[in-house]
């Protein structure tokens, strides 16, 4: 169960995960290292957290995502990283706007063949779309961050992504 913790940790809101982007964001958009997500990071572990009823006595528990008690006066201050991320970052208007854009795009190649599948030699064995992909081990591996440039840098000739919708989204101009 300490597994899901990892990525959505509703006992205490501190997903190891979102530590992990905390320190790649604030260091890719405001240019900043924090390092109060790393100590948070380097300082979890995997502890056995008892349940107790009413006399006291422990009636199983469970396996949790922990941090030591030194950590509980930094907790505050990496739940203000949050809120300042949101409020300066994941909520700010270009953002909005550029997800809106990569939205819509996605939706425009969702049916191109782009994807390669790759056999166990390495050989291209096919070519499926975005959807297909979902549905194949194989190519679903290559759903990842290069998916853009992939839609980028296919032929221009099909015409399935407006030009200007995809130099917009290179360029990531929008305005003041």
């Amino acid at each position: 169960s300490f597994l899901y913790d990892i990525v959505n940790n509703a006992h205490s809101g501190l997903d190891v995960d979102k530590l992990d982007y905390f320190m790649r964001d604030c260091k890719a958009a405001l240019g900043q290292d924090n390092p109060i997500p790393l100590r948070f990071v380097d300082h979890a572990r995997v502890a056995w957290v008892p349940k107790y009823y009413e006399q006291g006595e422990e009636r199983g528990g469970r396996w949790e995502v922990c941090w030591p008690a030194k950590m509980a006066a930094e907790a505050p201050k990496l739940f203000n990283i949050r809120y300042t991320m949101h409020a300066q970052v994941y909520q700010h208007r270009k953002v909005k706007c550029f997800e809106h854009l990569v939205h819509e795009i996605l939706c425009l190649a969702l049916d191109e063949k782009l994807i390669s599948v790759v056999d166990d030699d390495g050989n291209i064995t096919a070519r499926v779309s975005i959807a297909e992909a979902i549905g194949d081990p194989r190519a679903f591996v290559h759903l990842n961050d290069d998916l853009l440039s992939l839609i980028f840098h296919h032929n221009p000739q099909e015409g399935f992504v407006d030009a200007d919708k995809m130099a917009a989204a290179r360029g990531a101009d929008f305005g003041p």
